[in-house]
């Protein structure tokens, strides 16, 4: 999704443990009315913050995958900074 035009990534994961959810291994295994129900949700939330936003739409487990690595890359790189600030 998009918020105030800047892009707003959102994963959605499933409990692994719950036999509820054994089936569901990727998006194209969640209900489409599951999925409209997630969207109207950040939709609402976003517009009682007065927050204009965009949905996308969905990817894949792939996906979001590289995007989880990438988030986690960012952070290392943000606390290599910090920490080579700190010692200055």
């Amino acid at each position: 999704m998009t918020n105030e035009g800047e892009r707003d990534d959102k994963i959605m994961g499933v409990p692994v443990n719950n036999p509820g959810f054994t089936d569901i291994n990727d998006i194209q295994d969640v209900p489409p009315t599951f999925l409209e129900e997630i969207e109207q949700f950040f939709r609402e939330y976003k517009n009682l913050e007065g927050k204009t936003t965009q949905i996308l739409g969905w990817k894949t487990r792939d996906k979001a995958l590289k995007a989880i690595k990438h988030s986690i890359e960012l952070y290392n790189e943000m606390l290599s900074l910090k920490t080579l600030f700190l010692l200055k």
